[in-house]
């Protein structure tokens, strides 16, 4: 009696066959389950971000840093346990660090050494004139972005690109010099940096972006990103609140939905099912 003791080229390609259906069934599931602890990080990160913007206000009579005085995340430094970090930006240094709350793991222009970088944007609306936490935001906190994720690196062809830096709070782009980095503020609807902003008009009062028909851009090739609006890389755009929640803001949000939610205090009237 004789014993087979190999496949048949049949069976062997039907073995292969489960295991790549087997491979085709699985690997979806690992990606999805990364990109939701990447997107639960990313919130964690804005949640933390929330917790030390209202330690500062409690610190500091209500008020809440100025983004064009003394910036925001370099400021709550203090509050998220790196108030050294802060005693450097203060004597002029530029810190030799990164900060990982300030990172976003699914920013995917991280470079893995991201020195003074930012995953995050401050609302510049919102973070203007000593704003208070308590009394500045006429339109409701629970209806105030105060924080969007932003790319922390932006293309600026030949060759160069701008970083959102949390150390900085110069309205103005910085050339570093012998460098490829163009350093900026780590804000969303600055004008004076050449955002795009909110324009209030009419009675009752509506907001557009001053670019009609721009929001803010989710997952966008690194080649098509613009940073003069927010970005994520998620499948909706996570944002802190001025009341401290952290939400979701969908694709296709109306654009006078979405610039009304960046104004504190512009009147507009906003419903709860954005």
């Amino acid at each position: 009696m004789r014993f087979r003791t190999a496949l048949t080229l049949l069976e062997t390609l039907v073995a292969l066959a489960i295991v790549l259906i087997l491979i085709g069934l699985i690997l979806p599931a690992i990606q999805f389950a990364r990109a939701t602890a990447d997107r639960v990080h990313c919130q964690n990160n804005l949640r933390q971000i929330g917790v030390a913007v209202h330690h500062y206000a409690g610190n500091h009579q209500g008020r809440i840093p100025d983004v064009a005085i003394s910036g925001l995340l370099s400021n709550l430094l203090p509050f998220v346990e790196r108030g050294d970090y802060l005693k450097e930006v203060q004597s002029g240094l530029r810190p030799q660090y990164e900060v990982k709350l300030y990172l976003c793991p699914s920013d995917p222009t991280l470079l893995g050494q991201d020195i003074s970088v930012t995953s995050y944007a401050a609302n510049a609306v919102a973070f203007k004139e000593q704003a208070n936490l308590h009394a500045s935001f006429g339109d409701g906190a629970s209806h105030t972005i105060l924080v969007a994720e932003h790319y922390g690196l932006a293309p600026v062809p030949p060759g160069r690109f701008t970083q959102f830096d949390w150390t900085k709070h110069s309205p103005a782009v910085i050339n570093v010099p012998g460098d490829v980095t163009l350093l900026r503020r780590a804000t969303f609807a600055d004008q004076v940096v050449g955002d795009v902003f909110p324009v209030s008009t009419g009675s009752p009062p509506q907001s557009d972006g001053s670019i009609p028909g721009l929001t803010f851009q989710l997952r966008p090739a690194l080649e098509l990103s613009d940073p003069r609006i927010a970005q994520t890389p998620h499948s909706s755009m996570p944002v802190l609140m001025g009341d401290g929640s952290i939400q979701a803001i969908r694709g296709g949000i109306a654009p006078k939905v979405y610039w009304a939610l960046v104004t504190p205090n512009g009147g507009e009237v906003v419903g709860d099912d954005w």
